[in-house]
């Protein structure tokens, strides 16, 4: 599956129609990008499933590490945040 870019200046008039996509596949997961994605959780890594986070080095040591963020419009308007992480 390959995506084409949609660039369109950002004025906020235009977030239904605009798709910003980006990867870095040479990009390991490390802890200076899993720091400020943990940070969005709202209770980090001190609760619920994000506890098993808290072993940085299991975490790093995995075979394949795969960190997402996804920003989505709601039709009121606001924002929804999808944070996914994938070990293996």
């Amino acid at each position: 599956h390959r995506t084409s870019p949609h660039v369109s200046p950002f004025d906020g008039t235009n977030l239904d129609h605009t798709f910003r996509y980006g990867a870095l596949p040479r990009e390991g997961v490390c802890t200076e990008n899993l720091t400020p994605w943990l940070k969005l959780l709202p209770c980090r890594d001190k609760s619920g499933v994000a506890v098993l986070l808290q072993d940085r080095q299991r975490v790093l040591s995995a075979l394949y590490q795969s960190l997402t963020v996804s920003l989505e419009v709601t039709p009121e308007g606001g924002l929804d945040l999808e944070q996914t992480l994938t070990l293996v």
